[in-house]
């Protein structure tokens, strides 16, 4: 039976940033239907053509209006069967801003720092989108990392393959 759930979802591959300042993580908060109201790092689906570490960096301007760059991958989290009915991977990069100003959106419309208390007392409160949100911090937070030389693209085209 799980064959078959599993089957008949979507795969997703996603990029996220734990952005830090002063001790404290940005958040969005959601409006798609089915997560409205909750908190998730910034981050989303990879494009057509485009690479893990590219993806981290247009989602987050998107999401939140700051340039940032990632600094190391902090690690993969995997997530099955989530109420869309998909298995979703997601890279999640530890990120330095470079320039910009937070900015809220219709789709995104709280873009703030919270502290890592804070974010624990939204995961209680089911409040966050992922269920690997608070870990990936922590896991950030103990060091946990990896070079970005670990993440590997290659364009391939036809003829090469």
């Amino acid at each position: 039976m799980t064959k078959e759930i599993i089957g008949k979802g979507k795969f997703h591959i996603c990029a996220a940033n734990v952005i830090e300042r002063d001790g404290k993580f940005l958040l969005v908060q959601e409006t798609k239907e089915i997560v409205r109201g909750k908190y998730n790092l910034p981050g989303g689906r990879l494009e057509i053509e485009e690479r893990i570490v590219d993806a981290a960096v247009r989602e987050a301007e998107e999401e939140t209006g700051l340039k940032v760059r990632p600094q190391k991958l902090v690690g993969a989290y995997q997530r099955i069967l989530v109420p869309e009915g998909n298995n979703i991977v997601t890279f999640v990069f530890a990120s330095e801003v470079l320039s910009g100003r937070i900015r809220t959106s219709k789709k995104h419309p709280i873009v703030q720092f919270f502290s890592l208390n804070e974010i624990k007392i939204m995961g209680k409160q089911g409040l966050l989108r992922n269920v690997w949100l608070l870990e990936a911090i922590e896991d950030y937070l103990s060091g946990k990392s990896y070079d970005l030389s670990s993440v590997k693209s290659y364009i391939v085209n036809k003829a090469d393959l």
